[in-house]
């Protein structure tokens, strides 16, 4: 079934205006940003983060920048900016819980951005995205750096994983926001139906996104959580990343 931000994209996408996107390197790893159209130095612009960011930002991937200008044109979303961050050869472990590779996002990716562009610096105003391990890294990057990543967006997120790629602590993350005290965190967590095959754990990701769900929302978190039809290609990604975009920023009225 076609959601309402889904139609929006097909309807509009053949005539908003298009945002740029911007290619640049920061320590030696390549990111990629969006601008919307009619970007405007002096104001302060909401901010989305995307793991894999060359899947994320291409057509023939997820396609974010086309979904961005369709939702904004239509005004289902403010103006944003879009960091895609370039991953590695070492991707599983850099979106694996790992502590040195968010450290970078923040410390040296996001400040280069800010310098360059007006993203803003309000973690309510900032979302974390990511599908598979990159669903991972973005709740990891909330519960760290909270004081940077206000909102999540999970998509078919690989919560069965450990605190490191190899380790046996399955699950570990979600353990981390069920124990500790609650972050000024939201979420939007999107799995497919159809993902109930074993991970390594023994658990399906349905399972172990339905266990986090349960977790965070017993924890007092606000949480938006959807299964969608498949949920672990590219199609699926496209068509429920709007929704849970809308979810987190939407504006009040189209």
């Amino acid at each position: 079934m076609r959601t309402i931000a889904t139609l929006v994209i097909l309807l509009l996408s053949w005539r908003a205006d298009a945002g740029t996107v911007t290619a640049i390197t920061v320590t030696g790893r390549d990111a990629w940003v969006y601008t919307p159209a009619g970007y405007a130095a002096g104001r302060s612009y909401p901010l989305l983060v995307c793991f894999d960011g060359a899947e994320y930002k291409d057509p023939a991937g997820v396609g974010v920048p086309a979904i961005l200008d369709a939702l904004i044109a239509a005004k289902r979303l403010p103006p944003m900016i879009a960091v895609f961050v370039g991953q590695t050869a070492a991707r599983n472990v850099e979106l694996s819980n790992n502590a040195t590779f968010l450290a970078y996002v923040t410390d040296k990716l996001l400040p280069a951005v800010r310098a360059r562009w007006s993203a803003t610096s309000d973690p309510r105003q900032t979302a974390a995205c990511g599908t598979s391990a990159g669903g991972l890294a973005s709740a990891f990057a909330a519960f760290r750096r909270p004081d940077v990543f206000g909102n999540v967006l999970s998509q078919s997120g690989a919560f069965w994983l450990g605190p490191t790629r190899d380790s046996t602590d399955y699950e570990w993350l979600t353990h981390q926001y069920a124990t500790a005290p609650r972050r000024a965190v939201r979420f939007v967590l999107q799995i497919g139906r159809d993902e109930t095959h074993p991970t390594q754990s023994g658990a399906s990701k349905l399972d172990v996104n339905r266990r986090l769900r349960a977790a965070l929302e017993r924890a007092g978190y606000e949480v938006h959580y959807r299964e969608v039809p498949n949920g672990h290609d590219e199609t699926s990604l496209r068509a429920s990343l709007g929704d849970g975009l809308i979810e987190l920023f939407g504006l009040s009225s189209p």
